[in-house]
This record gives C-alpha cells, sequence and structure tokens, in this order.
C-alpha cells in the first residue's frame, strides 16, 4: 500500500461504517476493533463477536483475517490506513464537520449502489 492507497483505504473504512457506529459512546463500550499501539507497532483487536461487515471492511484495505485469532501485527501501510480512521473517528466526536462528511460519503456510497 502506498500513501495515497493509504488513503483509499481510509474512505474504504468510511463508506462501510456510519458515523452512529463509531460514536464516542460506542467506540469506547463496544467497538468493532481496536488498535494497540506497542514498540513502534501497532496490533488490531476484533471483538469476537465481530459481524461480516467488519471483516468486508478490514478485507478491502488488505488485511486478511486467519480463523480463532483476536489480534493481529499489522504492516506499516495498513497501520497508517487504520490511524488515519482512528484520528478521523475522535475528530467525529468533536467536530460536527468531519460526521457530516462522513454522513455524505455513506449517503453517496447508497446512491451508487442503487444506480
Amino acid at each position: 500500500m502506498k500513501k495515497v492507497n493509504a488513503l483509499k483505504g481510509l474512505f474504504a473504512l468510511l463508506e462501510s461504517f456510519f458515523p452512529l457506529q463509531w460514536s464516542e459512546s460506542a467506540y469506547i463500550y463496544n467497538p468493532p476493533f481496536t488498535l494497540f499501539k506497542t514498540n513502534n507497532s501497532v496490533i488490531l483487536g476484533l471483538d469476537p463477536l465481530y459481524d461480516t461487515t467488519v471483516e468486508y471492511a478490514l478485507n478491502n484495505i488488505g488485511i486478511k483475517l486467519g480463523q480463532g485469532s483476536s489480534y493481529f501485527l499489522l504492516v506499516p501501510p495498513v497501520q497508517k490506513t487504520l490511524m488515519m480512521f482512528d484520528w478521523f473517528v475522535r475528530r467525529s466526536w468533536q467536530k460536527a464537520e468531519y460526521a457530516v462528511a462522513w454522513s455524505m460519503l455513506n449517503l453517496m456510497r447508497g446512491c451508487r449502489s442503487v444506480a
């Protein structure tokens, strides 16, 4: 994944989830996945009850989920994509402009799939 692809990955994630799925309370109490930073690496932790939307979204950015594991060490380009997503999610809690842009992206995706 190049820098441009990390941005495409960010849009793929933003299109896959609605802002309400990543509201502050949902993110804190029941996130579909979390990121752990350790020793200059990022580890993806999955909720054991994640749904197929999460798997589909992660596959779109190049993460292949193995059976029976809930933790995955990420390669740097994927780390960048997920860190950008995390940044965007956190900004959407405080700034309505981010949440509105995210909602519009989902709305546009819905229009493309209907056409």
